[in-house]
């Protein structure tokens, strides 16, 4: 299993809130879904921009702030958030951004990395559906 920096910070954290007793625990390599939900319940979440773990300020939870339950809101009720990877070439990755932010309704984009084989970038997309509006049709 690849090991994020977003995943060996919430190792940190976790160790830090006494939520992991032992190394033993992270042996069979815990899923990152389960350990990030675990910090939520805890009440943190992940600041992609600033690269750490965040406990709430109490009002965190309401913009969305937690990777868990960002797509809906309480009850199930869908939020209309949703993510995207982009992929281009490193130059014209910058140009791209532009475009996807002109024509969605975008929340943020991450730094660009470098793709892992050949040439490109990738940034992550967070956004959210704008309102629904019907078209009438002639």
């Amino acid at each position: 299993m690849r090991q994020t920096p977003k995943y060996k910070m919430a190792v940190a954290q976790m160790k830090l809130l006494g939520g992991i007793k032992k190394s033993t625990e992270l042996s069979q390599a815990m899923p990152h879904e389960e350990l990030y939900a675990r910090l939520e319940k805890a009440g943190w979440w992940w600041n992609a921009k600033g690269g750490k773990w965040q406990q709430d300020d109490g009002t965190d939870r309401a913009r969305g702030r937690f990777s868990g339950s960002i797509f809906e809101y309480s009850e199930g009720i869908p939020s209309g958030v949703f993510r995207l990877r982009v992929m281009a070439h490193p130059n014209e990755i910058e140009a791209v951004i532009t475009e996807v932010c002109a024509r969605l309704n975008v929340i943020e984009v991450s730094k660009p990395y470098d793709n892992r084989k050949g040439a490109g970038q990738r940034v992550y997309v967070l956004c959210k559906r704008r309102p629904f509006k019907e078209v009438a049709r002639k």
